[in-house]
């Protein structure tokens, strides 16, 4: 857990700008969930570091001792792959923290097309009608993308993810202003790339 504060403290110095409230909004959602898993991890490996004193505080039991080694030897195993888990899971959140602070570099950068783009024949059809026409809709954010029902637990964070999208994205073109806002079986549009 303490290697988290690090990570978010690199995100709010290396920022180039003020992000927006769903912005931070839907990091705020990330993170909240992203500790809640760590609090598991982190509360499995203390069960364990537990269950191993446990182990070899008890006399030693009449049987044998190459088993009572063996099983220490087990529980020793789960330990340290449940320490790799937590691991991996701290270096999954800095690398999601690294690439947002870069996409955000590049999305702070002027965007200039190269000289050899060309504009697509057919540009493709929006799947959802009223958000092509709704011109108030940033630029950058696709005009096409599904329509989703909202189920039990679901969070914007976690269904922009699962589809490819971004919660700004979703939070603009459903007119929402608190990521908070979902219900159960509310229809939303996902915008995607």
């Amino acid at each position: 857990m303490r290697s988290i504060l690090p990570c978010l403290l690199a995100f709010g110095v290396l920022s180039a700008q003020q992000p927006s409230g769903r912005q931070l909004a839907g990091l705020e959602q990330d993170i909240s969930e992203l500790r809640t898993e760590l609090a598991k991890l982190s509360q499995q490996v203390a069960d364990l570091d537990q269950s191993v004193r446990a182990l070899r505080s008890q006399p030693a039991a009449p049987a044998p001792n190459a088993s009572r080694e063996a099983i220490l030897a087990e529980v020793d195993r789960r330990n340290a792959a449940l320490r790799a888990d937590l691991d991996r899971a701290l270096a999954a959140f800095t690398k999601q923290v690294n690439q947002a602070l870069a996409s955000r570099g590049a999305a702070a950068a002027p965007a200039t097309p190269p000289a050899t783009a060309v504009a697509p024949a057919n540009p493709p059809a929006p799947a959802d009608p009223a958000a092509s026409a709704n011109p108030a809709l940033p630029a950058d954010m696709p005009r096409t993308g599904i329509r989703y029902k909202v189920r039990p637990g679901d969070t914007v964070s976690a269904i922009a993810r699962r589809n490819n999208s971004k919660v700004d994205w979703i939070l603009t073109a459903n007119q929402m202003d608190n990521p908070n806002a979902l219900r159960v079986d509310d229809e939303i549009f996902i915008p995607q790339p």
